[in-house]
């Protein structure tokens, strides 16, 4: 696993997806306001971070390859901190069409004594259209022939519809490149030919249209879901479970969890498909992969907020 955080070095990964600010508000609870049967939090810090698919970026940059984020930006003030955030990060920007100018979509989460309290969105989820990206498809095509992987990070906040998925992965093919999708559930059937997906599992019973009170054997679902949609690989993320990876040849393997106290499993979704873009850019053996993701995801749980681990932190326990 040492030997596969060396080699992320001289990868470059294209990140495409939905581009979100994460503001935080950090306070403390004294008394319920006389106004609502709701608690009154005294504000005692604040903090910007890159969510969505910035934050996959910054995944894995902070594993030390390099990689450019495709997304959707408007012109506002959440626009302006997002990129200042990338800068700081050092993860390149290539901005896709927003003809309407629509507003960077923005989540406000209100942190009180440990306790997520509630959480505001601003966002306008109209989808880029068809049109707009086959109008730079000759310019994506040429840039994503210089990157080794493609990971779709969808949060179903517009940069991808049913429309414009299979467009994207007709691109990473033109351009001879895995797929990596860290699904969106209504997304699923249009995922069709990626190489692997990571959905949690929550995420994947109801991608595959599984009621809540409907029993499942998820080993049947993953190889329906592999051949229906033509993929390599499945890895369903399980929290306190673990991890499944399934294979098109109907293998599986199951990891144990490797959190030691869980804070927030904001972001862990997105380190565990950072780790598995870095592996499927280098081929590298799937079991091997899982064991890494298995490790970082387990160090980011531990932190409060929206985060990314170093390598060198990495490194560290597996020493």
């Amino acid at each position: 696993m040492i030997e596969l955080l060396e080699e992320f070095k001289r990868l470059k990964v294209a990140v495409a997806g939905d581009l979100i600010l994460d503001k935080y508000i950090w306070g403390d609870v004294s008394r319920i306001s006389p106004e609502a049967p709701v608690p009154v939090v005294r504000a005692r810090e604040k903090s910007d971070k890159l969510g969505g698919a910035g934050n996959t970026a910054q995944v894995v940059r902070a594993l030390e390859a390099s990689v450019c984020l495709f997304g959707r930006l408007g012109t506002d003030a959440g626009a302006r901190k997002f990129e200042q955030l990338l800068c700081e990060n050092s993860v390149e920007l290539r901005q896709l069409p927003n003809h309407n100018d629509l507003p960077t979509t923005v989540k406000t989460r209100v942190i009180a004594g440990g306790q997520h309290v509630v959480r505001i969105d601003e966002e306008d989820r109209t989808p880029v259209k068809k049109a707009q990206l086959e109008k730079i498809k000759a310019e994506l095509v040429e840039q994503l022939s210089t990157h080794d992987a493609l990971l779709i990070s969808d949060y179903g906040k517009g940069v991808f519809s049913p429309h414009t998925l299979p467009s994207w992965i007709e691109l990473a093919a033109e351009a001879d490149l895995p797929v990596v999708v860290d699904p969106y559930t209504e997304h699923f059937p249009n995922y069709r030919g990626a190489t692997i997906m990571t959905p949690n599992e929550e995420e994947f019973l109801a991608g595959m249209q599984v009621r809540e009170s409907q029993a499942y054997d998820l080993a049947r679902l993953a190889e329906e879901a592999i051949n229906r949609y033509d993929l390599a690989a499945l890895l369903v993320t399980r929290g306190e479970k673990g991890m499944t990876l399934f294979d098109a040849a109907g293998g599986s393997r199951h990891l144990e969890t490797e959190a030691r106290e869980v804070y927030d499993v904001t972001g862990a979704g997105d380190t565990v498909a950072g780790v598995v873009c870095l592996g499927e850019a280098l081929g590298a053996d799937r079991e091997q992969v899982i064991k890494l993701a298995n490790v970082a995801a387990g160090l980011v749980v531990g932190r409060m907020g929206t985060a990314s681990v170093s390598a060198s932190e990495i490194k560290e326990v597996l020493d």
